[in-house]
């Protein structure tokens, strides 16, 4: 049966029934993050291809609503915000950023060469064939040995999820943005931040074949989770009414 605007919510002082117009208005969802949004270790998954048992596909049966999955396995935030700002978006659309370590980072050249640093990649022979080309063992141990800094690398990511919020409030587009990385510096927020961050962790109920990412309970439980939260954090919900300004 299909959700629609009317749903119960656990976690207030008693049930509570919300009617939500903007259920209506909520065309599409499009999710945005890295291997994780897009299911990679999944049973069956392919390169770049988003898996129908992820969490962006999940939440999209929960909502009876079209998903466009594009996360990107080894993406960084850099990366991300550069995917939200060169996707078209309507105002009938509602976003979910999962953003990503912030140690990550990623230079663009031409479109589809894109370089990446991940701190796993240092020493890794690409030898996973969903690595792609944009991984590079000698140039990850480099940036990390020579450039990278925590401080400097939290500041970027604070910068880009503000810079995207922005664009995105200007578009009139609707979006939630979570963190999964549990990290020193991913529950600091600077003092200009502007962004409602919601630090979501993947549960640790199952792991997929791959033995890294999560399995299908998790990606799962993390959909409800996806949900719940699209639902508290509208204007309208009681318990965003009752938060102090």
């Amino acid at each position: 049966m299909r959700p629609g605007p009317d749903l119960f919510l656990s976690g207030l002082s008693r049930p509570t029934l919300i009617k939500y117009a903007h259920m209506d208005r909520m065309q599409r969802l499009v999710a945005f993050g890295c291997s994780n949004t897009l299911g990679e270790g999944l049973e069956g998954f392919q390169w770049r291809q988003p898996h129908p048992r992820a969490w962006p596909a999940v939440l999209g049966q929960q909502l009876d609503r079209p998903v466009l999955n594009l996360g990107h396995s080894g993406a960084s935030n850099r990366y991300i915000m550069d995917r939200v700002l060169n996707t078209q978006l309507t105002r009938t659309d509602t976003v979910v950023i999962m953003w990503t370590s912030f140690a990550r980072h990623c230079w663009f050249g031409a479109p589809g060469k894109e370089r990446r640093a991940l701190p796993h990649d240092i020493g890794r022979p690409r030898v996973r064939p969903h690595d792609g080309p944009e991984s590079d063992s000698q140039l990850s141990e480099l940036y990390y040995r020579h450039i990278w800094s925590p401080h400097d690398a939290w500041h970027a990511s604070m910068t880009q999820i503000n810079w995207t919020q922005a664009y995105l409030q200007r578009l009139g587009v609707r979006c939630l943005h979570l963190l999964w990385w549990e990290g020193d510096h991913h529950r600091d927020r600077p003092s200009w931040n502007q962004t409602l961050i919601h630090n979501l962790p993947f549960s640790q109920e199952d792991r997929a074949p791959d033995g890294h990412h999560p399995g299908v309970n998790s990606h799962h439980t993390q959909a409800l989770r996806i949900r719940e939260l699209l639902f508290r954090t509208h204007p309208n919900h009681p318990a965003t009414l009752r938060s102090p300004s």
